[in-house]
């Protein structure tokens, strides 16, 4: 902080002697630039701070809440090993279901493999 007001006072001191060289006051630009260097600076940062916020992208971070019970309230908290077999079960027959159409679809086209089924509902 202290260097910026010497460096200030060297800077109004250029300015003050270069306004006696051409006739003016010399007392008068020296308070002049001392007064209207910080407000100008001010300024400038001002400007400059309000450019960069413009311009930058805002980004507000996501929190996820990492408590089971309010990501899945609608299910319950623990299974049963019968409903985990039941579930089981649905899946085995759906992937079953999958590769019967693809076997279909590889034998209908006379491809050896299906690269991508797309089932709409």
């Amino acid at each position: 902080m202290g260097f910026g007001i010497l460096v200030d006072i060297v800077l109004a001191l250029f300015i003050a002697s270069y306004a006696n060289s051409k006739g003016r006051s010399f007392g008068f630009w020296f308070v002049v630039s001392v007064i209207l260097d910080p407000i100008i600076g001010f300024i400038l940062l001002q400007v400059v701070s309000f450019l960069s916020n413009a311009f930058t992208r805002k980004v507000e971070p996501v929190f996820a809440q990492a408590n089971p019970r309010t990501i899945y309230a609608d299910e319950p908290v623990q299974f049963t090993p019968d409903e985990l077999y039941r579930q089981s079960e649905k899946l085995y027959q759906q992937a079953a279901k999958f590769r019967g159409l693809a076997e279909q679809l590889e034998n209908e086209q006379g491809q050896k493999t299906a690269k991508k089924i797309v089932l709409r509902p």
